[in-house]
């Protein structure tokens, strides 16, 4: 008996085969490598929409002290009598 594997096989039909095999097998291959580098992506824009809500918070936090500062600075003024009148 003799080993009839798909190197083996002379029809057209099983070569046919195997070269769908290898297609589908170099598809599969395409994607995983498809899915990394998107995935690396995804990371990127998610690190990116962190920043920028922590830049938000911290602009909400200088407008207020600076809110604040406009205030205890015209109190203080007028306290001292530095005022503009």
């Amino acid at each position: 008996m003799s080993y009839n594997g798909p190197d083996r096989r002379r029809d057209t039909t099983s070569r046919r085969f195997v070269e769908i095999e290898l297609r589908l097998n170099n598809m599969e291959r395409k994607v995983d490598e498809n899915i990394l580098m998107t995935s690396g992506v995804f990371e990127i824009v998610q690190h990116g929409k962190s920043f920028f809500a922590v830049l938000g918070l911290i602009g909400n936090v200088v407008k207020w002290a600076a809110g604040l500062v406009v205030v205890v600075g015209g109190a203080w003024a007028i306290w001292t009598g530095k005022g503009g009148s």
